[in-house]
């Protein structure tokens, strides 16, 4: 898992991300198949020529966070330490930082460690705010979420896991809360009803399908 950073100086319009060794280098970044970007200007992320919508737009001074994970072939970005999402998934292979424009000029700072980074690079696993429902507020590097107004809301991390053994702690925040797993088809906008999500909730349930049973002790 890789992080680093690049500041936004003046000019037209800047592209942030990775590429192969395959990739031109006469075309804007993510111009063709072989690099993966994120654009100032738009917000969209574009990758084989192909814009699609993505985050915010960044202007000069911003700094934006590039976190790849070559472990699950995913890559995010970061507007001014805030999230964007998981922008591209299925990467493979040897990738590397890349910048360019998608008009006649820009400027740009990488700092890939050899400064002080501006912000703490991000945990492996984080909540992930594309892929939440409504009403979830996120901090701490989306290591914390707060829910409001609307019973059900979910989250799910940015990571998942198939096999193995795994262990991890969540602190709560409320009696409300809900903590669990749930499977990529697990709606966020209704969690505790889904038949593939387990939950245990503060008030000593456990909840499958939309049903609860008493389990453990309250929190």
């Amino acid at each position: 898992k890789w992080y680093w950073e690049i500041t936004r100086g003046a000019g037209t319009d800047l592209v942030v991300g990775v590429a192969n060794a395959s990739a031109a280098l006469n075309t804007y970044l993510g111009g063709n198949a072989n690099g993966w970007g994120y654009i100032a200007s738009s917000g969209q992320k574009t990758n084989n020529a192909v814009g699609a919508a993505y985050g915010a737009t960044y202007a000069a001074n911003d700094v934006i966070g590039v976190a790849l994970d070559l472990d699950n072939g995913t890559i995010g970005f970061y507007k001014n330490n805030a999230f964007q999402g998981v922008a591209y998934t299925g990467l493979t292979g040897t990738l590397y930082p890349a910048e360019g424009s998608t008009n006649t000029n820009d400027a740009a700072t990488a700092n890939f460690g050899q400064n002080p980074l501006k912000y703490t690079p991000p945990n492996g696993t984080f909540w992930n705010p594309k892929d939440a429902g409504g009403n979830i507020t996120f901090s701490n590097n989306n290591l914390s979420s707060a829910s409001s107004a609307t019973a059900g809301m979910g989250v799910r991390a940015n990571t998942s896991k198939s096999s193995g053994k795994w262990y991890w702690e969540v602190t709560a925040g409320a009696s409300a809360a809900m903590i669990g797993i749930c499977t990529a088809a697990t709606s966020m906008t209704a969690i505790y009803s889904s038949a593939v999500s387990w939950l245990y909730s503060g008030f000593a349930e456990k909840w499958n399908n939309g049903s609860f049973v008493t389990y453990g002790a309250s929190f």
